[in-house]
């Protein structure tokens, strides 16, 4: 009877080659040693050496000699000597200053070299780079990365200070364009006696705080210090000797400007 779902004329031949089949023979004498791992492969002479775990391992595969496998370990072993590891939660600080050492940092805030750059004409901040050295090296950096911050910062306050100039040399010209249209034919000479009154009434701090802040160049401080200067009277102004002249007319002045006076007194 016919096997359900097989052909009715053809259901009891098996296919050629099905059937008793002989074991005996094989391709050559002797068999091939091959790996017990899924993907095998013929394996090279030295692994049967080798434990069966390791015997057909992907690592070995392109190692065909027992001499390729000794240049390997040597070289592996020559990368992990140079290795850098990073320290642990349970490191020494001599593991820890040695790791940091290794990664390019200094052995003193001294170390660092930076680069050309310089602070805009007129200033310095040799003072900020120094305490920025200290900070440098108790963040552990490399020259490297101190080198690149403070390149960073130099060029910031660079053109930080330029911009600065650039807005005051803008605003003393708007100055200049102000007074020269108020006083007319009279600028020069009450810009001089300004000048005067302020050197007069003013120490050196509060001058250099006109200077700093912009104000010496400020339309309304200008006409401020000539208004100053025209009550004190050409008599009242220090002639050789740069200390301030007190007469009549200064303590005029100074009833008359009580709040400039009480100011200009404590600086």
């Amino acid at each position: 009877m016919a096997e359900e779902g097989g052909d009715l004329l053809t259901s009891g031949i098996k296919p050629e080659g099905e059937g008793n089949q002989s074991t005996s023979g094989s391709e050559g004498d002797k068999p091939s040693v091959t790996s017990s791992t899924e993907n095998a492969r013929e394996l090279h002479p030295y692994e049967s050496q080798f434990g069966k775990d390791l015997q057909g391992h992907k690592s070995f595969e392109k190692l065909p000699t027992i001499s390729d496998v000794g240049k390997a370990y040597i070289e592996i072993e020559g990368k992990l000597g140079n290795s850098i590891v990073i320290p642990g939660e349970d490191a020494t600080p001599e593991e820890h200053a040695s790791f940091h050492t290794r990664m390019g940092k200094p052995d003193s805030p001294q170390g660092y070299e930076f680069g050309d750059a310089k602070a805009p004409e007129g200033t310095s901040f040799d003072a900020m780079r120094e305490q920025f050295r200290g900070i440098a090296h108790e963040a552990h950096l490399n020259k490297e990365q101190a080198a690149k911050v403070d390149a960073w910062y130099t060029n910031q306050y660079a053109a930080s200070v330029n911009a600065l100039r650039n807005q005051a040399n803008t605003n003393r010209e708007k100055s200049l364009e102000i007074l020269k249209a108020e006083y007319g034919a009279d600028y020069d000479a009450n810009v001089a006696l300004a000048g005067r009154a302020i050197e007069a009434l003013a120490d050196k701090s509060f001058v250099e705080f006109t200077r700093s802040t912009g104000l010496a160049n400020h339309p309304e401080m200008i006409k401020t210090f000539v208004k100053i200067g025209k009550a004190m009277g050409e008599g009242s102004f220090p002639t050789g000797d740069p200390s301030p002249v007190v007469d009549e007319r200064t303590q005029e002045l100074e009833a008359r400007y009580p709040k400039m006076a009480a100011h200009l007194k404590k600086t």
